[in-house]
């Protein structure tokens, strides 16, 4: 990840294929548009089995020095000449999928990362990658401190790819909409399952609203107790 851009391009390309095929026993999985790449996105996941709709974004980050070396390259400046941000600060996708090559990708989530800068840059080495006109910068992290903030370290191919959609009863939308999937509630906002008990309304395709641990029928009235399900 030293490496200037066009020999980590070159580093990604080898390895995106490998990750694609990982991630698309359970995910659709589609590249990202220009647009999307330039915002740090560079997949767009579809859930293939999956009660809730939408779909998450996520950004490789491929590294063949990391398990030599022990440091993950965390990018904070991409061009020391414009001052555009590096990835660390400036990606917008869902995850971020740091893949330490040949087999372990450590799962993170962009808000933590940032969370952790002020600390990562306290206490590790700024390594700079010449790119002719301009220079990459990134701090040297030792693994076991980006592991330490990770939603998920697996082994790739022989994990099964991680859940992407938010935790079972992560979901705080107490006035939030509802649409109804079959058995099941499924929060309009940020996709949180929830069962049907008991299944009495038949209003398969309308919202619902979510009343304290109820959720009641916008077209009938009937009211549901929720009950929290892990999502498949």
């Amino acid at each position: 990840m030293t490496h200037g851009f066009d020999a980590a391009k070159a580093v990604e390309a080898k390895w995106t294929p490998k990750l694609d095929l990982w991630l698309g026993a359970k995910y659709v999985v589609t590249p990202a548009t220009d647009a999307q790449e330039w915002t740090g996105i560079d997949r767009v996941l579809t859930a293939r089995h999956h009660a809730a709709s939408g779909s998450r974004t996520i950004e490789y980050k491929c590294d063949e020095l990391a398990a030599q070396t022990g440091n993950a390259f965390i990018e904070i400046t991409s061009n020391d000449v414009t001052g555009r941000d590096g990835w660390a600060r400036s990606c917008s996708a869902d995850w971020i999928l740091y893949y330490v090559t040949p087999d372990e990708a450590i799962l993170l989530r962009p808000d933590a990362v940032r969370g952790q800068l002020d600390a990562w840059e306290g206490t590790s080495r700024i390594a700079k990658a010449d790119n002719g006109d301009y220079r990459t910068l990134g701090l040297l992290v030792r693994l076991e401190d980006v592991r330490a903030v990770a939603e998920a370290v697996l082994a790739v191919p022989g994990d099964q790819p991680p859940d992407l959609w938010p935790a079972v009863g992560d979901c705080t939308h107490q006035g939030g909409r509802w649409n109804r999937g079959p058995g099941h509630f499924v929060c309009a906002d940020c996709e949180e399952l929830c069962e049907v008990v008991p299944p009495a309304c038949r209003h398969e395709a309308v919202y619902y609203r979510r009343d304290e641990d109820d959720v009641r029928c916008g077209d009938c009235g009937a009211t549901f107790k929720r009950r929290a399900v892990r999502k498949r």
